[in-house]
């Protein structure tokens, strides 16, 4: 029988030719995946043998990388905010970049005593979950057109224990909250699509190739259904009320003028770990 040392020391070299970006980790994580134990145990026990449907388990996955398959669809999950989550193809992998908008978000909600929020675009469910389970009095509405991620956002929320607080809503945009009657909430967090027409064939493998296209192509300069989201969120959120918004490299500043041309005020942009700014945050106008 193989041993974890030489299963890793095959695929190694493998995913680094396939031009994957950490080759170490991706073997380590699925060949921890196949084997139902934790990864720091191949570290502490190399030499332990992998019996013959293991390795068959955990080459099938390597085969699936290799074709630059995302790493977190085929172990299921991912982390984000500490916890894990359920992903599938059907939602983004969570980044960590968007745990930067979460922490934006939840500093002026426990500010401001926010009580009613909604995640637009919700995919996978990340941010509805993790500000229901950050902010306990919390009722979230996460709103989605694609029905598939909905149900993965359903599942989030139903693992995390807050199913009873995270409403799951499908349809566009805005259109949910509005028929349901979900008005004069305290804030409204999007990490919708973005990425501009022109750019979709360049996105690495990755995403390109696995991730959902309604999830990543955003019309012409990527800023058409962000545009569209900051004209219409009067219509549900609350004068005083909280827009937060992850936006493309270089889309920032578009943004942070069409906030400030339609009269929003504290607008803020955050950069991201490499610098770029990423998030752009406004208050609506009209309240204390």
């Amino acid at each position: 029988m193989p041993t974890v040392r030489a299963l890793l020391a095959d695929a190694i070299p493998r995913l680094r030719q396939a031009g994957c970006d950490s080759p170490r980790l991706d073997a380590e994580l699925l060949l921890a995946h196949a084997l139902g134990l934790p990864r720091i145990r191949l570290r502490v026990h190399p030499e332990q043998a992998v019996s013959a449907e293991q390795a068959a388990r955990f080459r099938a996955l390597l085969a699936r990388r290799v074709r630059r398959e995302p790493i977190a669809y085929l172990l299921g999950e991912w982390e984000f905010y500490g916890r894990p989550f359920l992903v599938s193809p059907a939602v983004l992998v969570p980044r960590p970049e968007t745990e930067m908008l979460a922490e934006a978000v939840l500093r002026w909600a426990r500010e401001a005593g926010a009580r009613r929020l909604a995640d637009i675009g919700t995919g996978s469910g990340i941010l509805a979950v993790t500000l229901a389970l950050e902010l306990p009095a919390a009722m979230v509405y996460a709103v989605d057109l694609s029905a598939d991620a909905l149900r993965i956002a359903r599942a989030n929320a139903e693992r995390h224990g807050v199913g009873a607080r995270v409403t799951v809503l499908q349809g566009d945009l805005l259109a949910p909250l509005m028929a349901i009657g979900a008005l004069e909430l305290d804030a409204l967090v999007a990490n919708l699509p973005y990425i501009a027409d022109a750019q979709m064939a360049d996105l690495m493998p990755e995403v390109g190739v696995y991730e959902p296209e309604l999830a990543l192509r955003g019309g012409e300069n990527g800023l058409a259904l962000i545009t569209r989201l900051i004209a219409e969120s009067p219509e549900v959120l609350r004068p005083g009320g909280l827009l937060a918004l992850e936006v493309g490299d270089g889309q920032a500043e578009a943004v942070r003028a069409e906030l400030a041309a339609r009269g929003w005020r504290e607008i803020r942009v955050i950069e991201d770990y490499g610098g770029r700014a990423r998030d752009v945050l406004a208050v609506r106008a009209g309240g204390a």
